[in-house]
């Protein structure tokens, strides 16, 4: 793919099209890997501060 790299996708070389069980063996682990992480924890947001303009 050209131009900027996107970090949520994922490309397999043309080769592994003729060879599902590597596909499918990634896939797998891959799938072990991410379950096995532990769940993300959202940052706590800071208060905002707006100055309020005086009409």
């Amino acid at each position: 793919m050209p131009g900027k790299p996107m970090k949520e996708y994922v490309t397999l070389p043309e080769q592994w099209r003729e060879t599902p069980d590597t596909i499918t063996t990634w896939i797998e682990q891959s799938l072990q890997w991410v379950s096995a992480m532990p769940q993300k924890i959202p940052a706590k947001k800071k208060p905002t501060t707006k100055k309020s303009k005086n009409v």
